[in-house]
């Protein structure tokens, strides 16, 4: 992810492994990393949703991954299924 000024501000790969904190089990060993989006920017963060899914069913984890404008790296499992984006959830966070 670039700056405005074309500097690094991370170089970081997601994968499934990157969520292991947030999920069982079954989903390490069987789940997939089905997406990460942008969400929003929030003060000095940006905002994204991940989720882990099973293939082929509708069941998932939903994650929340804010960066900072330093690069730091915050994940927390999502429990709130807003679907509008303003997610109010009250979790403890975990850097990353």
């Amino acid at each position: 992810m670039l700056r405005a000024d074309g500097s690094v501000a991370i170089s970081k790969t997601f994968t499934k492994a990157s969520f292991n904190d947030y999920i069982d089990a079954n989903y390490r060993q069987t789940g997939i990393l089905e997406g990460l989006v942008f969400d929003k920017v929030d003060n000095q963060y940006l905002e994204f949703a991940a989720s882990v899914s099973l293939p082929q069913t509708d069941e998932y984890i939903p994650l929340e991954v804010k960066i900072d404008n330093f690069g730091h790296v915050t994940i927390k499992r999502d429990s709130e299924m807003d679907t509008n984006g303003d997610n109010g959830g009250n979790e403890d966070e975990d850097e990353v």
